[in-house]
């Protein structure tokens, strides 16, 4: 069976972070805060780890005022930088 990664941010200092779909909660490794998943945006999910991961480094670069469009070119150019 596949994981399924999923972004969340954190309600109290905003941070992006990564979470498996199946979790019910998860702890803010910035601040500790506890956030209940069933009540948090989902804001990217996939099947690739390595993808997950960029999108929260992309994210955390930008910030939450940014739109998809900007997130994803970031992402692409994060994803470029780790190819060999």
């Amino acid at each position: 069976m596949k994981k399924h990664y999923q972004v969340v941010q954190c309600k109290k200092c905003g941070v992006f972070m990564l979470t498996l779909s199946n979790k019910k909660t998860r702890t803010c490794p910035r601040c500790g805060y506890r956030l209940n998943l069933s009540k948090t945006k989902k804001w990217f999910e996939t099947e690739n780890p390595e993808i997950a991961r960029a999108y929260v480094e992309a994210r955390n670069k930008l910030g939450p005022g940014a739109n998809e469009e900007e997130v994803i070119e970031k992402l692409k150019e994060i994803l470029r930088g780790k190819q060999p």
